[in-house]
């Protein structure tokens, strides 16, 4: 046997209707009760949810078009930076050969030339200004590598 408690009079109202099995369990529904032994009679709050207007098929088009329009972008933003990175890492890798091989150059020509020595009557051949010239042209040509490859590095580090 249910025993009913009534919220409301009309059963088309908004109300909700408390219904208490014999067992002991209670349940809640939007139709009164079938019984006409009601207990008691108590108000329950009403509950309302405020759900927004479901979309039109147009402005779920068009929601789909500002994702679709955001996923481009955000993968164009990531193809762009991989993009930089492999450039970075390119021009990290040159420099740095570019560095070892003007420096093996480099020791490679330490030994002085045939012109660029002074042959005297008692066999001493000192170096000539070429010589050193030569091989200050030879430093500041490895220098200047050296510091380009410093710099690739640390845009390398730097590189999104």
């Amino acid at each position: 046997m249910l025993v009913a408690a009534a919220v409301g009079a009309n059963p088309a109202s908004p109300n909700i209707y408390r219904l208490q099995t014999e067992d002991g369990r209670t349940l809640y529904t939007d139709r009164p009760a079938t019984s006409t032994s009601a207990t008691a009679t108590t108000q329950l709050t009403t509950i309302t949810l405020a759900l927004p207007p479901a979309p039109t098929l147009t402005e779920q088009r068009q929601q789909q078009q500002q994702l679709r329009q955001e996923y481009e972008k955000v993968t164009q933003r990531l193809y762009q930076r991989e993009r930089e990175r492999e450039q970075a890492w390119l021009a990290a890798r040159q420099a740095q050969a570019r560095f070892e091989q003007l420096n093996s150059q480099r020791e490679a020509q330490r030994e002085a030339l045939a012109h660029e020595r002074y042959v005297t009557w008692y066999g001493m051949r000192p170096l000539k200004p070429s010589y050193f010239q030569r091989q200050a042209q030879l430093d500041q040509q490895v220098q200047q590598a050296q510091q380009q490859a410093v710099r690739a590095q640390m845009q390398l580090r730097q590189a999104p």
